[in-house]
């Protein structure tokens, strides 16, 4: 059980590779495209779920981010390159360089993988994950206008965020904003405890019964 939402991680960075073969904006490219974005919401919600959230855990779900966006960039930017101004792809390049900046602070600081899973990265996440259903929708370059400007502050904050900070939260909520765990209070029944002093080979205690005069 510990290790659920792993699984859900690994399966994810499975269907986003068996995208690589699909021809994109097919009926079955995008229904693995959802797939992914679903096991996205499943895993987090399990590991907060059963209260198995990990570091490594968070590392491994911020590779599964990176594949799923270098994925879709391979399938989708080729669609749409010509029709994108070219401003757009510099501010583009520019994301993809704070993005880059921030995982070098986090592997200089902290030695080791990951980025901040903060609100506005799940907004850009989001943004990113939507946008194919927008294609034919809305015009390209308002589209990916917006996207851009939504990612670009996200990855701003996150190169804020490691820079200032001298722990490493990948679970933090944004630059003002940390996470605060909830500790979960569970009963301990009489069935628990002799568990426990079987476990741990104890006496038994006999507590004297109360007497009313």
């Amino acid at each position: 059980m510990k290790n659920l939402a792993n699984y859900v991680t690994l399966v994810r960075i499975l269907f986003c590779l068996f995208l690589l073969f699909l021809y994109p904006f097919s009926d079955l490219f995008y229904a693995i495209y959802i797939v992914c974005g679903f096991t996205d919401i499943i895993d987090g919600f399990v590991a907060r779920k059963f209260d198995i959230e990990t570091d490594f855990g968070a590392r491994f779900d911020s590779l599964a981010d990176i594949v799923f966006v270098v994925v879709s960039a391979i399938k989708i930017i080729p669609s749409i390159f010509e029709s994108i101004d070219i401003k757009l792809w510099m501010f583009a390049i520019f994301i993809a360089i704070a993005k880059l900046l921030s995982m070098g602070l986090v592997a200089i600081k902290h030695n080791t993988f990951g980025l901040i899973h903060s609100i506005l990265n799940k907004m850009a996440g989001l943004s990113l994950f939507i946008s194919p259903f927008f294609l034919n929708i809305m015009n390209r370059n308002m589209l990916v206008a917006i996207i851009c400007l939504i990612c670009s502050i996200a990855a701003l904050e996150e190169v804020v965020m490691n820079l200032l900070h001298t722990d490493l939260d990948l679970n933090r909520r944004g630059l003002y904003i940390h996470k605060t765990r909830k500790i979960r209070r569970r009963k301990i029944t009489k069935r628990d405890y002799e568990r426990i002093r079987k476990k741990l080979d104890l006496p038994e205690v006999t507590v004297p019964m109360k007497k009313n005069y």
